[in-house]
Parts: structure tokens; C-alpha cells; sequence
């Protein structure tokens, strides 16, 4: 059985020792600032445009997937049915498979078919995908938005949340929990002991 981690007792780094990432409130900002960007152009695709960076934006955050993985998902890496995603990882040659919330996956799934999406789901560069993500950071005010601050940033609110650590380094595709501690947790005599203790018990 997993050990759980109640979030009082994760002891998180100080906030200028943390990777820079973003918070959920700022994830959900950055989702209005699309509604807000296309909501003023009278011509075009504007609601696929909303849509398509919309989804952009949540399956970076859901996936925790580095930019290029989630800029290559195809229609062949969505399972509806079992409501996850194959995502294949560059960086490491490897395919996590990820489960996704209910309404991702209906958020996809009315992607796919009211565009009639057959390959790619974003027909964009990871440079292009970049350049969106820095745009809308600074719609909401945050100067020099990267990807892989959603990445950090789920990893933090999943921890504060008392989501177990081997949940979150398996999540992120991490090959030790180790390597998920090290990034965002001051690892306290404390912490250890109630790590330990909920294991072995």
C-alpha cells in the first residue's frame, strides 16, 4: 500500500529554493486569458482556437508532460474508454500511461469530433506552443511563463494535497521518488520518520 502524506507534514521548500512553476489559481487564469484573447476577434475559428489552446494549456498541467511530448499527442494516443493518455516521453523513450479526469477526457473527446481532429490534436510546433504559453503568462501578469512551470506547478499542488510521492514521481515519469523529493521537498528528520512510518507499519 502507497504511503500517504498528510499535507501538514510535507515540508516543502521555501519558495525561492522551488523550482519556478505555477499555482492552480494561476493555471485557471491563464484559462480565462484564452476566452478573454479570442473573445474580442469578430472573424475566424474562435471557438476552436479557445478550445484547441484551452486543452493546450489543461494537458499540460494534468499531464505534467513536457512541452514537445504534449505538442506530439495523436488521436491514437487517447483512450477514451479507459480515460487516460499514452504520452510518450522523448527525454527518456518511454510511454506513461496517464489516467485523466472524467472531464479531460469529455473535453477531448468533443475536441476530437467537433473538429474532426485524425492525427495530431494541436497542429503546432513546440516553439509555437511556447510562444502561446509566454502570451498568455503575460495576459495574467506573470513575465516569462515556460512549460515547465505547469510541470513543477502540479507537482507542488499534488504535494499539498497529500497526494503520495510515488504517485507524483510515477506521474512524472521520475525513475526514483528520490528525484521528486530532492526537486521539491526539504527532506526534515520529521519527514523521514512519518514517511518511514507509514510505509512499514
Amino acid at each position: 500500500m502507497l504511503a500517504r502524506i498528510e499535507p501538514a507534514n510535507i515540508v516543502l521548500k521555501n519558495l525561492n529554493e522551488l523550482p519556478p512553476h505555477i499555482t492552480y489559481q494561476q493555471f485557471n487564469q491563464l484559462l480565462e486569458a484564452v476566452e478573454a484573447k479570442y473573445s474580442k476577434r469578430k472573424y475566424g475559428k474562435i471557438q476552436y482556437w479557445i478550445q484547441r489552446d484551452k486543452l493546450f494549456l489543461r494537458l499540460l498541467w494534468e499531464t505534467g508532460g513536457r512541452v514537445s511530448d504534449v505538442c506530439q499527442l495523436t488521436t491514437s494516443d487517447i483512450d477514451i474508454h479507459a480515460k487516460a493518455i499514452n504520452l510518450r516521453v522523448q527525454k527518456t523513450r518511454k510511454t506513461l500511461v496517464l489516467p485523466m479526469t472524467a472531464d479531460t477526457m469529455l473535453e477531448i473527446a468533443a475536441y476530437i469530433r467537433e473538429y474532426n481532429i485524425q492525427d495530431r490534436l494541436f497542429p503546432f510546433s513546440r516553439v509555437q506552443g511556447w510562444y502561446r504559453i509566454r502570451d498568455y503568462g503575460r495576459m495574467i501578469g506573470i513575465d516569462g511563463l515556460h512549460p515547465h512551470m505547469f510541470r513543477h506547478g502540479l507537482a507542488i499542488h499534488l504535494l499539498q494535497n497529500g497526494v503520495p510521492i510515488p504517485v507524483i514521481a510515477a506521474r512524472l515519469g521520475h525513475a526514483s521518488i528520490k528525484t521528486t523529493m530532492e526537486t521539491y521537498l526539504v527532506i526534515t528528520p520529521e519527514l523521514q520518520r512519518k514517511f518511514v512510518e507509514n510505509v512499514l507499519r
